[in-house]
């Protein structure tokens, strides 16, 4: 005997269907949305170029990292790792950042503060020659995790300091 009785259907029905609806909702809010983003360059906070004294170069810059979330939970930047090069070619260091927070459905703006630095004698010396305006390529990868799917996106980002 089957479950053909209209008792039975009038229990079984209900239950499918409030699953059914549980699982379409589940769906609906945690169902991933591709977030738009982008990074840039905002300024150069502080520049030490000393070359007589070991050739020591410091440079504090900032850079914005915009997240706009469209889902239902969080969103991190679990790490950005950025390397900075001189003229785009000579390696002057790498600085990271970790675990920024994107809150649910908003467009964020985060300012993230790095310090880098360098006692390579040979920059130095570009440097001081090159004059006031140096160039810098900013290259690398952030790393964006929404619940368990974790993305890596890009960073290429040149940018013109006149300390």
């Amino acid at each position: 005997m089957g479950c053909c009785t209209p008792k039975c259907a009038a229990v079984s029905v209900p239950i499918v269907l409030i699953l059914l609806g549980g699982l379409a909702a589940l769906i609906f809010f945690y169902f991933p949305r591709i977030p738009s983003s982008d990074v840039k360059y905002e300024g150069l906070n502080d520049w030490s170029l000393q070359p007589n004294s070991p050739s020591f170069f410091r440079m504090n810059f900032t850079v914005s990292i915009t997240l706009g979330n469209p889902n239902y939970a969080a969103i991190y930047v679990r790490r950005v790792d950025l390397d900075v090069y001189h003229q785009n070619v000579t390696y002057v260091g790498n600085v990271q950042a970790k675990d920024l927070e994107f809150p649910a459905r908003a467009n964020t703006t985060r300012l993230v503060y790095f310090v880098m630095e360098n006692t390579s004698p040979a920059l130095a010396q570009a440097l001081v020659l090159e004059g006031t305006t140096h160039r810098f390529t900013l290259r690398g990868n952030y790393t964006v995790q929404y619940l368990p799917i974790v993305i890596t996106l890009p960073v290429s980002e040149n940018i013109v300091v006149t300390p």
